[in-house]
């Protein structure tokens, strides 16, 4: 397998950015470092747009594409523009009231507004009390993004209530931290010249917020008991606290120091320390002291990076000290209260096994939120925004539109007064290659699922004309369907395979059934009168399985009709005999070769299965839908992965991983939904689940192949990435996919954001019995 160009979907980060010195910049780098390592395959960093202070030239590594002048009004509409036409997918924006110009940062609207792509916004700050324009201005952020990331549980809430943010916009990932070894503190203060002595650690840019007065306090109280301790506070003056005032804070905690007595005990490293020299300091620390004043602080790095570490963490309990360190992975002491903190030092420092335990506790939480983990969470959520919106509901709470309006707008553009376009060259139609059936007979089966499920005018306008191109492609002459037309609306060919056929049948059963007016019902009903029998001919076990599925459409709403009844149950059993005859211990199917669309032979199976009296047509299409899921699953990656069309699989031969492509994907789906409903068995909405997030990047590239800007789908999965063409079938094919997800009420929303932290280890069974 060759390695992919690209890692799909593709960032861009706007944030503050290395080198400059401040948390959040350290942060933007972190996050882009993890989410490009956690693709399948190495990609090279995001784009970065970086927020640039007015008297500072900052020397930026490469993936630095812009700069937006922070009190430049005009440059942030500009660097929106500039995304607007980079080779990126999504937007990740770090938020911070301070980084952006205006009053409470309301300039960064002016760039979420001219922005094209979609937009995930990191909360680094949400106040429970906020001023007016702060509440304004972060309320505003969230209608306009299309996720919002929080990194505290506790925040969402906040987010919820105080800024009006659905809590469908909300997800959680906490803050990173580096993933470091469980290590006896004793082994690295050599590194630091302080073996044999009690190490507690404060680090991070100094300034008022960090709770320091207190901690020296409290240190005074306890340092005759324990004259061999020592507090290192380590880290730079905070950048503005700088430029405002000098070193004046710091040097009034010296002054306090000594004012204290506590100069052998306390030492102030005034550097902005680098990733190596942290790791020294974090792994020699026997605790680490974070005394923030403010209740309201919804994320730490340093207290992240400290718990992640393993270290016992004494912190005040704010916001974000209070979750990371609940369940005994910490010790929380009150605000303002150097004797209680005086209290629980000592206690850490006397009590070893205590100490201990809290630090297994620490660590063994924090491989959860590792660098590396973050890295995949924020991929998760990128992939989750490309598909638009949720897309199931509660049959008392449909949406207006079931699939996102700009699948629709996509189809509508690719859609003249003939019917549907086959190919598109990127999402711009293609008329070299002018019509088929079988691309119309797709948009006819979604079209009368949207209009059914959302009443959606344009589902209505692309119902009639699918079924106007199928009345076209009779043959005049006879029974059979044409499937290929020129632009220049010529037929090219005087009938078209079994497969288009079966194919047409298909979409005319489902517009029986539920064609958006009773003129379209008709016509259909006709129509399908004319065509259906003509499968009996027909030679490919693909046409049949299209057949029988129009046939099951059909009679859903004429059960009574024993003409149809009768077709569909000859299409199926002519699928069972080919198991019957096929079907070995290790290839449990129809056929000795795995092509294309497989998945439609058991869904026509279980759809006849009601009108099937021996049960064979259950038996049968469960266990080889079961055993196709098993084929085309990657134990290793925990994904589906299609066969490709580049070879196939032959019973006994090498199977092609290339191209994989939508149309099989979707098939699964439909097929699983079929199962689902006939059996009642949840395994099959998990399937479900599975096959879908295909189409968001769960597959063997970790390429989304929904391309967010125009909401088309992309042609296949090649060796190098995602085919950028977003033709008819692909579109059309994610479009169902969302479809079956919603008219079976699959919740898939929030499974999208949390498979990775609980996917099967190994591939579904092979068999349901």
């Amino acid at each position: 397998m060759r390695k992919s160009l690209r890692n799909e979907p593709r960032l861009a980060i706007v944030s503050t950015y290395v080198p400059r010195k401040c948390g959040l910049a350290t942060f933007a780098q972190l996050v882009g470092a993890a989410y490009a390592k956690a693709g399948v395959y190495e990609e090279k960093l995001p784009l970065v747009v970086a927020m640039t202070d007015a008297d500072t030239a900052y020397s930026y590594p490469d993936e630095v594409g812009f700069e937006i002048r922070a009190d430049v009004q005009a440059d942030y509409a500009v660097a929106a523009d500039y995304l607007n036409r980079a080779p990126i997918d999504v937007v990740v924006l770090q938020h911070e009231y301070g980084i952006f110009g205006g009053p409470d940062g309301e300039w960064i609207l002016d760039f979420v507004r001219k922005l094209e792509k979609p937009l995930v916004a990191t909360l680094h700050t949400v106040l429970p009390e906020p001023t007016p324009g702060q509440r304004d201005t972060l309320a505003a952020l969230g209608e306009l993004a299309s996720e919002m990331i929080v990194l505290s549980k506790s925040a969402i809430p906040t987010l919820e209530e105080v800024y009006g943010v659905s809590k469908r916009k909300i997800v959680h990932i906490p803050h990173g931290a580096p993933d470091l070894p469980f290590s006896d503190p004793e082994f690295y203060k050599e590194t630091i010249d302080l073996t044999g002595q009690k190490v507690m650690l404060t680090f991070g840019h100094l300034g008022p917020g960090k709770g320091i007065e207190m901690a020296l306090n409290a240190l005074a109280k306890i340092v005759d008991d324990f004259p061999d301790v020592m507090y290192l506070i380590v880290g730079a003056t905070h950048p503005g606290l700088l430029r405002h005032e000098g070193e004046a804070y710091r040097e009034r905690l010296i002054a306090q120091t000594e004012t204290l007595g506590l100069t052998k005990n306390v030492r102030f490293v005034n550097k902005y320390v680098s990733d190596t020299e942290l790791a020294e300091y974090l792994q020699a620390a026997d605790i680490y002291i974070s005394p923030y004043p403010d209740p309201a602080q919804v994320s730490s790095g340093p207290l992240a990076f400290a718990t992640g570490a393993g270290k016992a963490v004494i912190a005040t309990p704010y916001v974000a000290a209070k979750e990371l360190l609940s369940s005994g992975r910490g010790i929380l002491t009150p605000f303002n209260d150097p004797d209680t903190l005086a209290e629980n030092m000592r206690a850490a420092l006397s009590d070893g096994a205590m100490t201990v335990k809290i630090r297994k506790a620490a660590y063994k939480y924090g491989r959860s939120f590792t660098w590396e983990n973050v890295g995949k969470a924020t991929r998760s959520a990128a992939s989750d925004i490309l598909c638009g919106q949720r897309l199931a509901f509660p049959a008392s709470d449909r949406p207006t539109v079931s699939v996102s309006s700009r699948e629709w707008a996509h189809l509508s553009a690719i859609t003249d007064d003939v019917g549907v376009l086959q190919h598109a060259r990127h999402s711009v139609a293609d008329r070299n290659h002018g019509y088929c059936t079988d691309d119309n007979a797709r948009a006819l089966i979604a079209a009368c699922y949207e209009f059914k499920l959302s009443g959606l005018p344009e589902a209505n306008r692309i119902a009639r004309k699918s079924l106007e191109f199928i009345l076209h492609a009779k043959s005049p002459s006879s029974s059979r369907m044409r499937n290929f037309m020129s632009f220049e609306r010529r037929w090219l060919e005087k009938a078209g395979a079994d497969d288009s056929h079966g194919r047409a049948v298909w979409a005319l059963g489902v517009a029986v059934a539920q064609a958006p007016d009773e003129d379209m019902m008709r016509c259909a009903f006709e129509l399908f009168g004319e065509v259906a029998p003509w499968l009996r001919r027909a030679k490919s076990p693909r046409s049949w399985a299209f057949g029988a599925l129009g046939c099951a459409a059909y009679l859903d709403k004429y059960p009574g009709d024993a003409h149809v009844r009768k077709l569909g149950l000859l299409l199926a059993s002519r699928i069972a005999a080919l198991y019957s005859k096929v079907a070995v211990e290790d290839w449990r199917w129809f056929e000795t070769i795995l092509a294309y669309d497989n998945a439609r032979k058991p869904e026509a199976l279980l759809a006849m299965a009601p009108y099937d009296e021996t049960g064979s047509f259950r038996k049968i299409g469960l266990a080889s839908l079961a055993w196709l899921f098993s084929a085309c699953w990657d134990s290793k990656q925990k994904c589906v992965s299609l066969i490709g069309s580049d070879g196939w699989w032959s019973h006994g031969e090498s199977r092609a991983i290339f191209d994989q492509q939508p149309v099989d994907a979707v098939a699964l789906v439909s097929a699983a939904a079929k199962a689902y409903a006939i059996s009642d068995d949840t395994k099959w909405t998990e399937r479900m689940q599975a096959a879908y997030e295909w189409f968001l990047g769960r597959n063997v590239l970790g390429t989304p192949l929904v391309e967010a800007a125009s909401g088309g789908c992309r042609d296949g999965l090649t060796p190098i990435g995602a085919n950028r063409n977003l033709g008819a079938e692909s579109t059309i094919s994610w479009m169902l996919a969302q479809l079956e997800m919603a008219i079976q009420n699959v919740e898939v929303a929030d499974t999208r954001r949390s498979h990775r932290k609980s996917e099967p280890e190994t591939a579904p069974p092979a068999e349901i019995k």
